[in-house]
């Protein structure tokens, strides 16, 4: 689902990104923060153009992964007791540029 694409060795943080589209990449710091850059419409963020970029690529840094995963089960949950149709009920993990 990801792989390894760079380990700097001064600070042993690595970069991965995924291996279904590429168009998520994550700098996983060694004070457990992360850095996430998400690409829409199939932009891989460390390809996109300054216009790519600033239109199809959000980031986040994130500190507290688990709360951050607490938070997102919890929106899901939220929207499969409103919506209540497949589509809530069959989200996967991402569904990057499909949305």
């Amino acid at each position: 689902m990801f792989k390894i694409t760079k380990v700097y060795e001064e600070s042993n943080n690595l970069e991965v990104e995924d291996t279904e589209y590429g168009t998520m990449e994550v700098n996983l710091k060694w004070d457990g923060c992360i850095n996430l850059w998400i690409g829409s419409n199939g932009i891989k963020p460390s390809e996109a153009t300054p216009e790519e970029r600033e239109l199809h690529v959000d980031y986040l840094h994130i500190c507290d992964i688990d709360e951050f995963i607490e938070q997102l089960q919890e929106i899901k949950r939220i929207g499969q007791e409103h919506f209540d149709n497949e589509y809530w009920w069959h989200i996967g993990i991402f569904r990057l540029g499909n949305c």
